[in-house]
């Protein structure tokens, strides 16, 4: 008689994910049956940009066609660029990020995390910008 020792069984996974539809139809919520943020907290990364304080958002941004996400108390809603986005090819890749994710323990925000310096566009770069431009056309 074979016995199954435990290390070679798979480990199972005790995350459902569904998904509810909102308004928006370039949005969809995503609910993984436990808490996200905890109650009452959100935090919105309207583009990958605002994505350095979570790695959880940094995996969301690396699924093709997603131009947002919203973390809720026990969710996490998505916003796609536009319709040509296809949501069932979007939603199995978003279902194995969120499986993924919470399975690895991170945490969902990182608030000591600081943007990336060489990202950041400051006021005088624009007026650098506007200067050489300006030279430029003055010289044609």
């Amino acid at each position: 008689m074979l016995k199954a020792s435990r290390a070679i069984l798979p480990r199972l996974r005790n995350l459902f994910i569904t998904t509810e539809v909102t308004p928006n139809p370039n949005a969809l919520k995503f609910v993984p049956g436990r808490d996200v943020l905890g109650a009452g907290a959100t935090c919105d990364f309207p583009d990958i940009r605002e994505a350095y304080k979570s790695p959880l958002a940094k995996r969301i941004f690396a699924v093709d066609g997603v131009k947002g996400c919203f973390f809720g108390p026990d969710f996490v809603t998505i916003i796609r660029h536009d319709e040509t986005d296809d949501w069932p090819v979007m939603k199995a890749e978003l279902f194995a990020v969120l499986t993924d994710f919470f399975d690895s323990n991170l945490p969902i925000i990182n608030e000591d995390a600081l943007p990336n310096q060489d990202t950041i566009i400051y006021d005088d770069d624009v007026m650098l910008g506007f200067f050489i431009i300006f030279r430029l056309l003055r010289h044609c």
